[in-house]
């Protein structure tokens, strides 16, 4: 299973982890794995190229593991981070036995 943590603080959402292997099909041929990580892949994309914001990412082939950090957050940003929370949220809805979403509230440290 593939399990999508979004990591929010005030509500914005700040980053998230996408860990695991959905197990749809064989590797190479899962349909649910390629899903998830052509959502997380553009959403990186878009971050990078259209929101020009800056984050930190940790990828990890073998684990199935993709964890965005933002290291700053604008209106753009914040758009599409919501617009995959939405997308990987649908597939979850479609594939509820391969892909699970959660969420991870972060408290600011003083």
């Amino acid at each position: 299973m593939t399990t999508v943590t979004f990591f929010r603080f005030n509500g914005s959402i700040l980053g998230y982890r996408a860990k695991g292997h959905a197990g749809y099909d064989d590797y190479g041929h899962d349909i649910v794995c390629a899903a998830v990580s052509a959502l997380c892949q553009t959403c990186e994309l878009g971050l990078e190229r259209v929101a020009g914001a800056h984050f930190s990412l940790k990828t990890d082939e073998e684990k199935g593991l993709r964890e965005l950090q933002l290291e700053d957050l604008n209106d753009r940003a914040a758009t599409i981070l919501r617009t995959l929370e939405e997308g990987l949220t649908e597939i979850a809805k479609q594939y509820p036995g391969f892909v699970r979403i959660t969420y991870m509230e972060r408290r600011q440290t003083s």
